[in-house]
């Protein structure tokens, strides 16, 4: 019989909580053989035994949960909800999506480096509140899944983005392809987007940048099948190798373009023609001399001295005075003059002057006539030079800005210079005197 005050088990000791459940369970025959015989067995012996199992397996449950929660705590909580790990905020776990889609860890369904991971990174994106660093994150997110399935990264932008994002995400996913297999993005995308020329033009311009050969043999393709959009195709392309500096490259694609109308193909040799001169004026020029006389190759040598004049003003004035006599001439020189001016206009008035009076040079005297600096500094010497233009037309136009301007400050000057100019015809004279009158 057990006396007053003793335990009816041995103490369990709480260094080792899973097994205080067996010993309990151990300890019921003990408990058992010392129920003191005096106290009236009111409950039959197999009800009582029953109901202390039934105890004893709650007294497991409690503890097993006891132990497995101390035992999370322990490890740093869990990432899901509920527990400790879980309170962040989506902001917070951008470090974590980064992982996800580089393949450095798990945090989703899906593998390291899947698309289920790539579109779990993304859509836990969506939770952050919405802000620019959002969305640039989203088109790393966009380029890396790219880089690995780009199949799977169109797929989300062009079913899951709207507007500007679904304009950025597939200029993105296209130009990664392009750089990684130019065959099997031109492939996709003429068989899966062949209406959509923007997209059309992004990757065979990335083709270009990399692979000029394969982008012409690639554009060449496609114009044969589809003239309507041959010359924006080809332009995407040659814009691709004018990037990269394959000027010539870029030349020899339009010489051998499949374009239906010849002003087509004349535009691209305008445009290549400005490019080149940019960055490589004298082989631009040397090539654009070998063009078949026609308007191609005035505009092309137009548009070389105009871009050339960006970077080299002195040696543009020089090549547009070479060109032949005519209006590509008078156009050039007057577009070149004119950024010149803006650089060291005392420069390109002494380059004029030394040059000697031509009706090719009407509209650069023009230019130099009508400049605001010049006009409310020396406005003398601007009517001097309108003066010496050659076509009475332009002289007139020119002359016209010039006084309109002196008579706004000085109508005196500007009516004695009428009454007395040499360089007016009568009919110029009565007219200027109609227009401005004097004081």
């Amino acid at each position: 019989m057990l006396s007053p005050g003793a335990p009816l088990a041995a103490p369990i000791p709480r260094t080792n909580l899973p097994e205080r459940a067996s010993l309990c369970i151990r300890s019921f025959p003990t408990l058992l053989r010392h129920v003191p015989r005096r106290v009236p067995m009111t409950i039959p012996i197999r009800r009582f035994g029953a109901a202390l199992a039934a105890s004893a397996a709650l007294v497991l449950a409690f503890l097993a949960g006891r132990w497995s929660v101390s035992a999370t705590s322990a490890l740093g909580g869990s990432d899901r909800g509920g527990s400790p790990g879980a309170v962040r905020s989506a902001a917070a776990r951008i470090p974590e999506r980064r992982i996800d889609v580089r393949g450095g860890g798990q945090a989703g369904p899906g593998a390291p480096g899947s698309a289920e991971a790539d579109r779990d990174a993304l859509a836990r994106l969506d939770l952050s509140p919405a802000s620019e660093a959002r969305e640039r994150e989203r088109m790393d997110l966009i380029a890396r899944w790219a880089a690995r399935d780009p199949v799977a990264a169109l797929d989300y932008v062009r079913f899951d983005l709207r507007g500007d994002r679904r304009a950025q995400g597939l200029s993105l996913v296209f130009k990664t392809w392009a750089r990684r297999d130019p065959r099997a993005a031109w492939g996709w995308v003429t068989r899966n987007m062949p209406g959509a020329t923007p997209n059309l033009d992004e990757v065979i311009g990335e083709v270009g940048r990399s692979e000029p050969a394969l982008a012409a043999e690639l554009v060449a393709g496609w114009a044969s099948m589809h003239p309507g959009t041959a010359q924006e195709v080809y332009l995407a392309a040659i814009r691709g190798m004018a990037y990269a500096g394959s000027f010539t490259e870029a030349a020899q694609v339009i010489e051998g373009a499949v374009i239906p109308g010849a002003g087509e193909r004349d535009d691209l040799v305008t445009y290549l023609a400005g490019q080149w001169a940019r960055y490589q004026p004298e082989q631009a020029a040397e090539w654009a001399r070998q063009l078949p006389p026609g308007p191609a190759r005035d505009q092309a040598m137009t548009s070389l001295s105009i871009a050339w004049a960006d970077s080299d003003p002195s040696g543009a004035a020089k090549f547009a005075f070479s060109l032949p006599a005519g209006t590509s001439r008078e156009r050039a020189l007057e577009e070149v003059v004119s950024k010149w001016l803006t650089v060291d206009p005392a420069q390109a008035r002494d380059w004029v002057i030394n040059q000697g009076v031509h009706d090719d040079f009407d509209r650069a005297v023009a230019a130099i006539a009508t400049q605001p600096q010049l006009i409310g500094s020396q406005p003398a010497v601007a009517l001097q030079w309108a003066g010496d233009i050659v076509d009475d037309s332009v002289r007139f136009r020119c002359l016209n800005t010039v006084l309109s301007n002196l008579y706004a400050r000085d109508p005196a000057a500007a009516a004695d210079y009428i009454r007395s100019s040499r360089d007016l015809t009568p009919d110029q004279r009565a007219e200027f005197l109609r227009r401005f009158p004097s004081p």
